[in-house]
């Protein structure tokens, strides 16, 4: 169905055709702000939202018992897949300065994994919007089993939205992130990129993620950039959608890349002019494919949840060589680590990471030799919502290198170590030489569980935490149809065999999670590896 006035809409909801203007998307998001702040509890309870048994609230009345629901300060969790409902929902609980709570789409309403998600947010509130109510003022919430504690109630220190970690290594964990952390996120990653208001972005990405957050919503709300959201797709049908509503933007993760790449005889339309990837490492194969496909370059996006953006290839030729990120956003520092560990700077910064002094910074920085700032930088938001204070600081998990050009280079993990023989190998130096192999589309590298002194037999469910008591051995799991015997030969070429894996997973898939990364908790459980502090690279 094509929309009417196109020019009109604001979100558009991709299967349908729907357009929702602005001023629709506010009356629908007040109308559910006033809903949720006169809940009348007594209408649900878990069991029947656990059972995924289909609930209204009738009647309800916005001034009615006001308090007996989500009150300001509070945190509401929800699970909407990506569509205009998703966009009011977020906005509804804005209104009321509520933290809201954005859950993983792809999680089952049935067994209690909704409200789980919810309790590990530290969410008060499960908000669900029921599959064909008249209304998306018709919410349906629940009372989680959380202690409502004494929050910071000022606006300016209020998280308002609290991001959950995807997990790939283990359990999420919450992220609150104030008005500030986002708006300046926002505006680094706009003025980077260059996202204008005439652009038209799609949502193939979860809205609630990090990435999806940081270049889907804050365009929408800053920029008023319009936006095409998708709930579930084939590839075939982002390329359709791209034609029918002349989409400009495209954001994504590298398996959505690798397949827009391989499908025949299409060319995506000309009105695409940007591809990002971020969420996982994108590789030179993929990128070249993509681009030779569709005449359009993939730019590289590295970040990660805590610290929002952090760098971006403002050329996409970045991609085409393993592991470069790009230069840093404007707004952002980057320096490493004495060890070697990626260190971000900026007011994207989540709540809750340590302030460092100006003198400190700058001693951290010649202790590792080099650091980058973006220039020029973005101004800071302003008004109530200005972060207070110098920047907040991030190390990340992942180690790094600058390029000669000045573009910062994901060396892999700050992990384990493997001890083999006495000697020590870094899991992340071997995953480098590997993505360089042609015919590997991605693949991690861990260590294998320790062995007793002169016993041959590695067990794989043994822990490989202590490195120094034991040898180890190093697993690799890899995206490729080679043969084990190939590959090994190829890297024997490169590396000396006492650094080659001694266990091996070859799939031409490898298990990923739902924001495109590598599942290196499920890579890791199958191979008997040990998955490491930081797992794949950080990616938004």
């Amino acid at each position: 169905m094509a929309l009417e006035r196109p020019q009109d809409a604001v979100v558009v909801e991709a299967e349908t055709g729907r357009g929702w203007a602005a001023g629709e998307l506010m009356r629908e998001s007040g109308a559910l702000a006033e809903a949720i702040a006169g809940w009348r509890p007594e209408f649900a309870s878990v069991t029947q939202v656990i059972e995924g048994k289909a609930l209204t609230q009738s009647s309800i009345e916005a001034t009615a018992r006001r308090g007996l629901g989500p009150t300001a300060g509070q945190r509401v969790a929800f699970c909407i897949p990506n569509s205009a409902a998703w966009v009011c929902a977020f906005l509804a609980l804005q209104r009321l300065g509520i933290g809201a709570v954005p859950l993983d789409p792809s999680l089952p309403m049935d067994g209690g994994a909704r409200l789980a998600a919810a309790q590990l947010a530290g969410a008060e509130w499960l908000m669900e919007i029921q599959p064909g109510a008249q209304s998306m003022a018709a919410p349906v919430l629940v009372r989680t089993s959380v202690i409502s504690r004494k929050r910071l109630q000022t606006r300016r220190m209020r998280p308002v939205v609290v991001k959950l970690t995807s997990g790939s290594t283990g359990k999420p964990r919450q992220i609150p992130c104030t008005a500030g952390n986002m708006l300046a996120d926002g505006s680094n990653i706009i003025s980077t990129m260059g996202i204008r208001r005439d652009d038209v972005n799609i949502a193939v990405i979860p809205l609630g993620h990090s990435y999806g957050l940081g270049n889907l919503i804050m365009p929408l709300l800053m920029k008023g950039t319009r936006l095409v959201v998708a709930r579930e797709f084939v590839p075939r049908q982002i390329a359709q959608w791209i034609a029918a509503y002349g989409v400009t933007v495209l954001p994504a993760v590298p398996a959505i890349f690798r397949a827009l790449a391989g499908l025949p005889e299409t060319r995506l339309a000309p009105p695409l002019r940007l591809a990002i990837s971020a969420g996982a490492p994108l590789s030179p194969a993929i990128a070249a494919g993509f681009r030779e496909a569709h005449g359009v370059a993939v730019h590289n996006f590295y970040g990660s949840s805590e610290s929002g953006g952090i760098c971006y290839d403002k050329t996409g030729d970045a991609p085409l060589v393993q592991g470069v990120a790009g230069t840093p956003l404007n707004g952002v520092r980057v320096s490493l680590s004495p060890a070697g560990r990626v260190v971000v700077e900026s007011h994207a910064v989540a709540l809750g990471r340590r302030r460092l002094s100006t003198a400190r910074v700058q001693a951290d920085a010649e202790v590792s030799g080099r650091e980058h700032v973006a220039s020029p930088a973005t101004p800071r938001p302003t008004g109530n919502e200005e972060p207070e204070g110098p920047p907040r600081r991030y190390t990340l998990p992942d180690l790094g290198a600058w390029t000669e050009v000045g573009e910062l280079r994901i060396l892999g993990r700050s992990t384990a170590v493997a001890n083999v023989g006495g000697k020590k190998v870094h899991p992340a130096e071997v995953e480098r030489v590997l993505r360089g192999l042609e015919g590997v589309g991605d693949c991690w590298v861990g260590v294998v569980g320790r062995r007793s002194a002169g016993d041959d037999s590695a067990d794989p469910g043994s822990s490989a935490s202590d490195t120094s008591a034991s040898d180890t051995r190093l697993a690799a799991a890899v995206e490729t149809v080679l043969t084990r015997a190939e590959l090994e030969r190829r890297l024997g070429e490169l590396l000396p065999e006492w650094k080659c894996p001694k266990a091996w997973l070859l799939r031409e898939q490898l298990p990923r999670t739902t924001r495109g990364k590598l599942d290196t908790a499920a890579i890791s459980r199958e191979l008997g590896a040990e998955a490491g502090p930081g797992g794949q690279s950080a990616q938004l």
